[in-house]
Formats: C-alpha cells, sequence, structure tokens
C-alpha cells in the first residue's frame, strides 16, 4: 500500500471513530436526561441505532472534509507565500 493509500485509511477509520464516540455520547445524554416513564424499550433501542448511525455519518463528513482541505490546500499556497527553509523571513 502506497502512502497516500494508507493516509486516506487512517483518515477514514479515526473520523469514524470520533463520529461513533460522538453519537454515543449523546445517545448517554438523551438516556440521562429522558425518565425511564417516558421512553419505551423500542424508543431506547431506535435511539441507540439513530445516535451511532449519525454519528458515523459525523465521522463521514469529518474524514471527506478533512480529505478536501488536505487536496485544495497547496492550492491556496500563493508564489509569495513564506514556506519553511525559502529563505524567507517571516
Amino acid at each position: 500500500m502506497n502512502k497516500t493509500r494508507v493516509g486516506l485509511v487512517l483518515v477514514l477509520v479515526v473520523s469514524l471513530v470520533i463520529g461513533v464516540l460522538a453519537g454515543l455520547v449523546s445517545r448517554s445524554i438523551f438516556l440521562k436526561h429522558v425518565s425511564a416513564a417516558e421512553v419505551s424499550v423500542a424508543e431506547k433501542a431506535s435511539a441507540t441505532v439513530t445516535y451511532i448511525a449519525s454519528g458515523a455519518l459525523l465521522g463521514l463528513v469529518i474524514a471527506v472534509w478533512s480529505i478536501l482541505v488536505a487536496w485544495f490546500a497547496p492550492r491556496f499556497g500563493g508564489k509569495g507565500a513564506n514556506k519553511p527553509g525559502s529563505g524567507k523571513p517571516a
């Protein structure tokens, strides 16, 4: 595997983990603040699936955003930009 593919896989995996963790945190907040009398077992189960799926979607959005930023960043450098090692004062 080349470095680009490894980097893309790492970005995707880390972003999905962050998204799923955000979904699990949201789920725990939901279950903590809604009383058991107001929520049925089916609603708790569907809330779990919904929060984890929305967290995974958030992770996918984070991954796509990160890849786009990494892809567009060199295009906005400009010709007169101070680059490390160019000898130009900052």
